[in-house]
């Protein structure tokens, strides 16, 4: 499954538990937030506006070849929920 995540200053490791397919869209300050992630699998934006323009931007840049179903979401997604709360729902469709 495909993990599309928003990134601002934080380090998402715990992505590389579930997945090794994975996009990041980073508005950090700095790039050594994901240094150590595969460097590919990261677009940089600007951080402006809010979260949906670069979720948005992937539906338009990949909208003929979406996945069926994949994660969506923000790489600090455990400060809302807890990792057994995801864990129960992730695989849902």
């Amino acid at each position: 499954m495909k993990f599309v995540l928003v990134n601002y200053n934080f380090s998402p490791s715990w992505v590389k538990e579930y997945t090794d397919d994975y996009l990041i869209y980073d508005r950090s300050d700095s790039k050594e937030w994901l240094k150590d992630f595969d460097q590919s699998k990261i677009i940089y934006t600007e951080n402006k506006g809010n979260v949906d323009y670069d979720k948005l931007s992937y539906l338009v840049d990949n909208y003929d070849k979406l996945p069926e179903v994949f994660v969506w979401g923000k790489s600090n997604l455990f400060k809302y929920i807890t990792q057994g709360e995801f864990d129960k729902v992730k695989d849902n469709q």
